[in-house]
């Protein structure tokens, strides 16, 4: 898999890491928004 860019491989990083203390696409939604990455 090629990351496309660096916003993503950290959104990558930061949903892997809530996934393993919530495990919910609500923890990676906040991870995202806590990075400043969320797209809305």
């Amino acid at each position: 898999m090629i990351i496309q860019g660096a916003d993503e491989a950290v959104a990558g990083i930061a949903g892997g890491s809530t996934v393993l203390v919530g495990g919910s696409g609500s923890s990676t939604r906040w991870a995202r928004e806590a990075w400043g990455l969320s797209d809305g």
